[in-house]
């Protein structure tokens, strides 16, 4: 007979559980860990088979999240995180940024490099108007004619829906981060539980068990 219920065994001892991790969640940070190497090993080997095996744009920060037939077994569990672990997936995702370096690598309209979505999510009416939809932050950033004076390649003239999305994407873009070009584009995990950069899947599994419900120092 079960006397407490599992996912309150599951919590951490901070939250009043007996703190023994979720096998679930616990084998989604070991493959989302599989994840962040491929957004940062960029030059690996193993990464350029994978991308050389399976179609995948090696200038991805994040591999496809539907699966093939094709795909192998292991590959196609790093794919299913998203659907077998919501909570944890979505965390990762919102934990791990990119930061920009020269540009060269970011997709300026699908990469979430400035703010808390892609461009191309945000501002959908000026996204199906542009005639460059694949171009990198560094083109984007070279079409600029002055320092506050941007480009857009449209294939017509706004509307006023349009104009009004435009500017938005304007005030968004004053207080984007600038390029650096004496560096490359990279990924950090933000989660405040740990340094910037300082990904691990320990972090990953205590950062989002914490959402899960509060903390209290009674335990001590």
């Amino acid at each position: 007979m079960h006397i407490v219920i599992w996912g309150e065994v599951s919590n951490s001892l901070t939250q009043g559980g007996l703190g023994i991790r979720r096998i679930r969640d616990m084998n989604a940070c070991l493959l989302l860990k599989w994840r962040w190497k491929f957004g940062t090993q960029v030059n690996f080997l193993w990464r350029r088979s994978i991308c050389s095996k399976y179609n995948i744009d090696e200038a991805s920060w994040h591999p496809p999240l539907k699966s093939s037939y094709k795909h192998s077994r292991d590959w196609k569990d790093i794919l299913s995180i998203g659907i077998h672990s919501t909570n944890v997936y979505n965390f990762y995702i919102d934990n791990c940024q990119i930061q920009v370096g020269d540009g060269s690598r970011i997709k300026d309209r699908h990469d979430r490099w400035s703010g808390s979505s892609s461009l191309k999510s945000s501002f959908p009416l000026l996204f199906n108007l542009s005639t460059d939809k694949e171009g990198s932050l560094q083109q984007f950033m070279a079409r600029k004619s002055s320092p506050n004076n941007w480009n857009f390649p449209i294939r017509r003239v706004l509307f006023s829906g349009e104009l009004v999305e435009e500017a938005n994407l304007l005030g968004l873009l004053s207080s984007a981060p600038s390029l650096s070009i004496d560096r490359a584009d990279h990924l950090i995990w933000a989660s405040a539980s740990t340094s910037p950069g300082g990904f691990s899947v320990s972090s990953l599994y205590s950062a989002s068990n914490s959402i899960l419900g509060p903390h209290s120092n009674i335990c001590k």
